[in-house]
């Protein structure tokens, strides 16, 4: 069976070439890998997708939507006080998708970097 030709890194400005599934080379594809942890390593493990669907349930609708009057389903569980291991009903909020963006929008202008 012959083999799929070798891509360029998808890490900005390496020449180096890779059979890598997700595009990186040797070098860099440690560094994504170190960059995040996974989703159940942060805290959204079983659990937390239990909360979430009850949450969601309990609050259909966008906080933030409902407030400037707009009626708009919540998609997303959103943790006030970014911490997923905190799951206190007062640390959560219902957001649509764009709300939540918005959210996280405000987090990488101040922090220069991913939040969540």
């Amino acid at each position: 069976m012959p083999y799929q030709p070798k891509r360029p890194c998808r890490h900005p400005g390496c020449p180096n070439l890779t059979n890598n599934r997700a595009g990186y080379c040797a070098v860099h594809s440690q560094e994504v890998d170190n960059y995040r942890d996974n989703a159940n390593q942060r805290g959204y493990n079983s659990t937390w997708r239990r909360i979430r669907h009850l949450y969601l349930k309990d609050n259909p609708l966008c906080g933030v939507c409902n407030q400037t009057g707009r009626i708009t389903a919540a998609e997303v569980v959103h943790h006030k006080d970014r911490n997923p291991k905190n799951n206190d009903s007062g640390n959560l909020v219902a957001l649509c998708v764009d709300c939540h963006a918005k959210e996280h929008g405000k987090d990488r202008s101040e922090q220069g970097g991913m939040k969540c």
